[in-house]
């Protein structure tokens, strides 16, 4: 029997108000953040068109953080927007590619494998994850990512 697991449609970018309580949330086994696919959003700045990622570090470590087993990273808010009259491919012209941040391109930002889901440091508002080759963590009260290689 195939269980199905719908892609969970939810505001799932980090907004400094609602961290500490969504990821509460997803920190539990029994979470919809891990039992079902995700779509994440990169917030970009306010215009329709802008190409701005206003808050990177934020998002790779919430996107890294809450993340289950299928989840996928977008951009704008719902994931689902596209940088107005831009392109990412190798086909456009220079005036209209959106360079990728360097996190973001093959050679960046290699995490490895989850090693369990997200804790909550006490009460804290401070949300760690580890993964094979990095820490990541989330202060949410300071609104802080940071993503620490492992030596």
């Amino acid at each position: 029997m195939v269980r199905r697991s719908p892609i969970d449609v939810q505001q799932n970018s980090p907004v400094r108000s609602q961290d500490p309580m969504q990821l509460r949330e997803a920190c539990r086994h029994d979470s919809r953040w891990q039992q079902f696919s995700t779509l994440f959003g990169l917030n970009k700045g306010k215009a329709w068109t802008s190409t701005t990622l206003t808050q990177l570090d934020q998002d790779l470590a919430y996107f890294l953080l809450a993340r289950g087993p299928y989840a996928w990273l977008g951009w704008g808010k719902w994931g689902m927007d596209w940088p107005s009259l831009s392109c990412w491919s190798q086909q456009c012209d220079d005036d209209h590619i959106v360079p990728l941040p360097a996190q973001l391109t093959a050679g960046g930002l290699d995490v490895g494998e989850p090693l369990g889901i997200c804790t909550e440091l006490g009460s804290s508002g401070v949300f760690v994850r580890n993964y094979s080759k990095v820490q990541v963590q989330l202060d949410c009260g300071q609104f802080v990512g940071k993503i620490t290689p492992k030596a």
